[in-house]
């Protein structure tokens, strides 16, 4: 996504698993490059030892399997207009369903109040 970002100026990204081109997570590249830390009582599988992380802050939403408009680009864009010029990217399956619980998981350490935006949800993926 970083990528296609810098090379394409393109900042939304609808996620499609590559078996059935089935969308299953919007997301929205808010800021590519933040440093981040944080420390909690809960377990999660991102760090939490008060180490800096290197993230990507991004806004996201999860296309479950009752989303009512329909598993198409009409649909999504119809509810987020903002993703009708998004770049498509095809991940097997269990490549999605594994971004869809660390962005769900990112989610978890922002304050209630600072979880949504846009409706969308806040989060953000390590970086490498």
């Amino acid at each position: 996504m970083i990528e296609v970002q810098q090379a394409h100026a393109v900042h939304r990204f609808i996620l499609k698993d590559e078996e059935d081109e089935k969308p299953r997570i919007l997301i929205w590249l808010f800021n590519p490059s933040v440093k981040i830390s944080f420390n909690s009582a809960k377990q999660y599988t991102l760090p939490t030892d008060n180490s800096v992380l290197h993230v990507a802050k991004v806004l996201f939403f999860i296309v479950g399997p009752d989303f009512s408009l329909g598993f198409n680009n009409k649909g999504i864009t119809e509810k987020y207009p903002s993703f009708a010029n998004s770049e498509t990217l095809l991940y097997p399956l269990n490549v999605c369903t594994r971004l869809a619980a660390m962005l769900k998981e990112s989610n978890l350490t922002y304050p209630e109040e600072r979880k949504s935006m846009v409706q969308l949800d806040v989060g953000y993926l390590q970086r490498s």
